[in-house]
């Protein structure tokens, strides 16, 4: 484990494995204050999420839809806790995010 990706690792391990499963998350992407992935299908049309790591200490949730090499920020999502992620991506895609 790099020093640069300790956040996104961290990110990576509040989501979860279930989380992964569910939403079929791949292409992981970190850096120094963030993670992003590409996400399965959903009704909102988000293909990839950013979640990023500000300065009070809690995290921002950029939802994005990517297509023909554009990229729009559909909705965001600030100042999210950690246990709360996964149920804010939930709610922002409309997928299933637990059994």
């Amino acid at each position: 484990m790099t020093a640069s990706l300790t956040v996104a690792n961290t990110i990576r391990q509040q989501l979860g494995n279930r989380f992964v499963v569910m939403t079929g998350a791949c292409n992981w992407l970190g850096d120094a204050r963030s993670l992003s992935f590409k996400i399965g299908r959903n009704s909102r049309g988000v293909t990839h999420v950013r979640v990023t790591l500000n300065d009070a200490d809690l995290y921002d949730i950029e939802f994005i839809k990517a297509r023909a090499g554009e990229s729009n920020v559909i909705c965001e999502a600030g100042d999210v806790y950690a246990e709360d992620l996964a149920e804010n991506i939930g709610c922002n895609t409309r997928m299933a995010v637990t059994l």
